[in-house]
């Protein structure tokens, strides 16, 4: 069993316990993507509203990036960061869209693909999408690496020009919270309550002030086990209430689930508070090895072989409780692959980037 130590000031050495939240994120995204069981009882409602937790995952991943940011500002490594977000955002777009035609042909279906290119319409729409919502289109996942690179600026922007302050986070909370509120009570598109004002940039200053809070209160209240305890269950049961709600008040359809349940963020705080707490959470496993050099990579990959599996498991099955872990396992092995690759390749200043 861990024991309790009180949060000390972030090193150069990343915290076990914090990798391993990055691992368990990419494991929760991977769930979201592909693990919800649609049936009108009891399984199908708990099926949602777990759904609905593991929308902590990406608040979790901003909050973390947040809470090493000063780090990273304070060895001038932003623009190494904003660089790098860039390139594997590239990469990535590239991937996907190789995949998109390749699969839409091997499955006969590219007529079906063109079709979707022509309604999406015209190219300047595509790009204002792009560019304001952080939406790539036919790459649903992908938003976050374009609201990081939004949020990481921005972040910079505060810490440069001295604007950090608790009147800066409150109003980004408001901005979280009325977003919050349109994604559980209404039909608002999804690009309107995720992108980088209403999840990237509040969340990471979530991360930045929980840095300040554990550098400066070492024996604050908010350190205490057991009101991090507390805020974990109340955050549970704040994320399940909202989502039996909208539930109850849709029907039991796909649509039910939403992306940005009010105390998926608080929960997301709350685990980041603990994993400080206890820092040495999950050393002596291979998740904090994973999270720290794999789980991006997993991110980015994990909609490819759920996407080949879905063809195999159908999603409305029972059979798809398994199609996580086999969609987390081999977006594993493709991210280790790549790091080798990349490894093998030193020289190729491109590989370095992504």
């Amino acid at each position: 069993m861990c024991e309790s130590t009180p949060p000390s000031r972030p090193s150069s050495e990343r915290h076990y316990a914090i990798d391993t939240l990055k691992c368990i994120a990419a494991f929760l995204v991977v769930v979201l993507h592909y693990g919800y069981v649609v049936t009108d009882d009891g399984v199908g409602r708990a099926s949602f509203a777990f759904n609905a937790l593991t929308r902590l995952a990406v608040p979790l991943f901003f909050m973390i990036t947040g809470f090493y940011f000063v780090l990273t500002y304070r060895r001038g490594r932003v623009k190494h960061q904003v660089k790098r977000l860039l390139c594997l955002t590239g990469f990535a777009v590239v991937l996907y869209a190789i995949f998109e035609v390749a699969w839409y042909a091997v499955t006969g279906h590219l007529d079906v693909l063109i079709e979707q290119v022509r309604w999406h319409g015209p190219v300047t729409s595509e790009l204002g999408k792009l560019f304001i919502f952080n939406e790539v289109t036919a790459i649903f996942h992908l938003w976050y690496l374009l609201a990081a690179i939004y949020a990481v600026i921005a972040m910079w922007a505060f810490e440069h020009w001295k604007l950090w302050s608790k009147p800066l986070i409150a109003f980004f909370l408001v901005v979280m919270l009325y977003a919050a509120l349109l994604s559980g009570y209404s039909d608002t598109p999804y690009p309107l309550v995720r992108n980088f004002l209403t999840i990237g940039i509040p969340c990471m200053l979530i991360g930045r002030w929980i840095y300040e809070y554990q550098l400066n209160h070492t024996k604050g209240w908010l350190t205490s086990p057991s009101v991090i305890f507390l805020g974990i269950l109340l955050a549970v049961t704040m994320v399940v209430v909202q989502m039996l709600m909208r539930i109850h008040h849709m029907g039991m359809v796909p649509q039910a689930q939403f992306d940005l349940p009010v105390g998926a963020p608080m929960l997301a705080a709350a685990l980041l508070m603990l994993a400080i707490r206890f820092p040495m959470l999950g050393r002596n496993t291979v998740l904090p090895v994973i999270g720290a050099k794999y789980s991006g990579y997993i991110y980015v990959f994990h909609v490819i072989p759920g996407t080949v599996l879905r063809t195999w498991i159908h999603v409305y099955d029972y059979l798809s409780l398994l199609a996580p872990v086999l969609v987390f396992a081999i977006s594993l092995v493709m991210a280790i692959v790549w790091v080798r690759i990349k490894s093998a390749y030193p020289s190729v200043r491109l590989f370095r980037m992504i």
